[in-house]
């Protein structure tokens, strides 16, 4: 059993006002037995170092340490490294200086004999140091034997480790052999141990400057209130695929801009804006905007983050600002991209806020430079290219022939329609000139030629621009990070809205496989969190043999009446993911929800019609003739129906 998250963030806020010597200078004495009287050698600059290291370094990639004890400044919440022989031989040498027999300039030190009432005399406010919250912060990772779990193990283990004897222990601290009535019941234990990233959200604590990136691995759950077409949504992400369907204008789209706010603090253009608030003679119960996700960290525990709307800045406030981020891609239906990197170089040193790019469809072929503001820039006396863009990247990588082109044909690869289509395996031909244009454009190889990538289909393009961005975006990655001394995330979230759109069938089956393999290319060890929508059933057929229950989810919207309210609701289903065979048993599933999977309207209605009149008690000839007839027009002679159909109509002499 562990101290319980809620025990330690009481804890915290108990020792705020305690002094830090207490904390540090004071057990370091005690748990090296430093004697009274005579001085001894004792290196209690070194052995704070070394009590520090190992009690108030919650972030161990990180050199500096917690600051738990902050009777003042209340918001500086890290300590210098060199901490204990600056602020700390200070602290000992005057304010505690009575309490140490300590010749000057020596690593001599010991106890004076009244060196408890020294201490007690200089309590903050005269207030005693709770021990057992203490004990909590210092105790906090170590796994307890449930089976020895009293209301005393706490304070005793504390007094043994720390030799307290009872003139210290009655002149310095809070402290009765049972539980302080805070800390009673059940509060105090924990099958899990504590989350550093939740007691940094409970506390708001800044990220010391040295740590290293904060990266999340996945996006957990998502919780909506009054925003957009539904009073309410809940929904548990997957941790591989997550998929998203439902008719038009329900909210696929809006869903995804939702999971890139929640994983970046930003909107992809304008904010979603929460619903209006409706006439209580509407039926409305209203409910104040909300949403809250759960984001998991990179050492796997859960960060939650909430975030209301405040109609006084018309803007989305969060109540905790998450000073983690992650590897993010975005490619939203209309062409535009969005790409979050936390290791990208922010313009000014005093911006340590991560900003995400955001890529128009122009932006993606012809780049984009930085603001006139930026402060290189100024400097410079021109801009920064913060992307050439496929037009430039491409024909450079290609000149150079190096690992940026050779990652490149391999995603092109990919990502090509089947070898059964007409269009052929899609590779980088060779570079050239257009009418009108100076420059050298790229061409990709179809099987009828080399065509400049202007030139190219719509559907094409979108594929052409989704392999340069997710290419552009790893190598930037690596180059930033490396730039920074860190290793590339091993982390990413892939969204990407409408999959399917301007691709023939036979692209669109193997579109969504392709991009479920694609970033193997990148790193092997790379784990993404894809966010996909789609209005096609070849799309959902494509993926039946790789659908992994116990990591991916499938999500349908959908429409359901209400007497309560003025209108219909929107729901979010999760739906249970089966495999159909065929893109036919698709078109009827509660996905799509045709009643035959036919194109043609007027062939469903007949054979509605049809079926129905199957049914009938009293059938005349007349009947089975006049939809026979009807039936002859609108099927072929090939469809399965007639087999059904030739059998009952023969039972009334009308011949098919």
């Amino acid at each position: 059993m562990y101290i319980s998250q809620d025990a330690l963030h009481r804890a915290l806020i108990d020792l705020e006002n305690v002094q830090p010597f207490y904390g540090i200078t004071f057990l370091v004495c005690k748990n090296y037995k430093l004697p009274i009287g005579n001085p001894v050698s004792f290196p209690i600059s070194q052995l704070e170092s070394d009590l520090l290291n190992r009690y108030y370094r919650p972030i161990p990639e990180s050199i500096y340490f917690f600051r738990v004890f902050r009777p003042s400044d209340k918001n500086k919440f890290w300590l210098e490294p060199n901490y204990p022989s600056t602020g700390s031989q200070s602290n000992r040498t005057q304010k505690f200086g009575q309490a140490f027999n300590h010749p000057k300039k020596s690593d001599l030190w010991s106890w004076s004999k009244d060196y408890v009432k020294v201490l007690q005399d200089n309590l903050q406010n005269g207030k005693k140091i709770p021990l057992h919250s203490l004990a909590i912060w210092l105790y906090r990772d170590y796994d307890w034997d449930l089976a020895k779990l009293d209301a005393s193990v706490l304070g005793n283990s504390f007094i043994q480790e720390f030799s307290i004897n009872n003139a210290e222990l009655d002149a310095l601290f809070e402290y009765e052999s049972n539980l302080p009535i805070e800390y009673m019941g059940s509060n105090l234990w924990s099958d899990e141990r504590y989350s550093w990233g939740l007691l940094k959200n409970y506390f708001s604590i800044p990220v010391p400057t040295d740590s290293p990136i904060e990266q999340i691995r996945s996006l957990q759950k998502l919780h909506i209130e009054n925003i957009g077409p539904a009073q309410e949504f809940d929904i548990n992400f997957g941790k591989g695929l997550n998929i998203f369907t439902g008719d038009n204008g329900l909210g696929k789209t809006f869903i995804l801009e939702l999971i890139w706010w929640a994983l970046t603090g930003t909107w992809t253009s304008d904010p979603i804006y929460p619903n209006q608030i409706e006439s209580k003679f509407s039926g409305h119960s209203y409910k104040n905007p909300l949403i809250s996700f759960e984001l998991e960290g990179i050492n796997g525990t859960p960060e939650y983050y909430q975030a209301y709307f405040s109609r006084l800045t018309n803007n989305w406030q969060r109540t905790e600002v998450s000073s983690a981020t992650g590897l993010v891609i975005y490619a939203r239906a209309d062409g535009l991209f969005a790409v979050m990197d936390p290791s990208t170089p922010q313009s000014s040193p005093n911006n340590l806020e991560i900003k995400p790019i955001i890529f128009r469809k122009e932006d993606v072929w012809e780049g984009i430079s930085s603001n006139k503001d930026d402060v290189l820039s100024s400097a410079r006396g021109y801009s920064n290219r913060i992307c050439n863009g496929l037009l430039v990247d491409w024909i450079n990588w290609q000149q150079a022939d190096d690992e940026s082109f050779e990652l490149l044909i391999k995603v092109l690869e990919r990502l090509s329609p089947p070898d059964t289509g007409d269009l052929g395996k899609m590779s980088p031909g060779k570079p050239a000139r257009i009418f009108r244009d100076s420059r050298l454009i790229p061409t990709v190889k179809h099987s009828y030629g080399e065509i400049p990538v202007l030139y190219a289909s719509d559907g094409v393009k979108r594929v052409l621009a989704l392999a340069y961005l997710i290419v552009w975006t790893w190598q930037e990655h690596k180059f930033n990070a490396a730039t920074i001394q860190e290793s590339p995330l091993k982390n990413l979230v892939f969204i990407i809205d409408e999959v399917e759109i301007n691709l023939h069938p036979q692209w669109q089956r193997r579109i969504l496989p392709a991009l479920l393999e694609v970033f193997k290319d990148l790193d092997l060890e790379l784990s993404v969190q894809f966010m996909v929508s789609s209005h096609s059933p070849i799309v959902l057929s494509s993926i039946e043999n790789q659908f992994d229950e116990d990591k991916d989810k499938l999500y349908h919207l959908d429409i359901i009446e209400n007497n309560h309210r003025r209108y219909a609701e929107v729901i979010i289903k999760d739906i249970d993911f089966e495999k159909r065979g065929t893109i036919d048993s698709w078109l009827t599933s509660q996905i799509f929800e045709l009643k035959e999977p036919r194109g043609s309207l007027g062939s469903e209605d007949i054979i509605s019609k049809a079926v129905k009149l199957q049914l009938e008690e009293n059938i005349s000839r007349d009947k089975v003739l006049r939809i026979t007839q009807q039936l002859l027009e609108l099927l072929p002679p090939h469809d399965k129906f007639w087999v059904r159909w030739r059998s009952f109509a023969s039972r009334y002499d009308v011949e098919v």
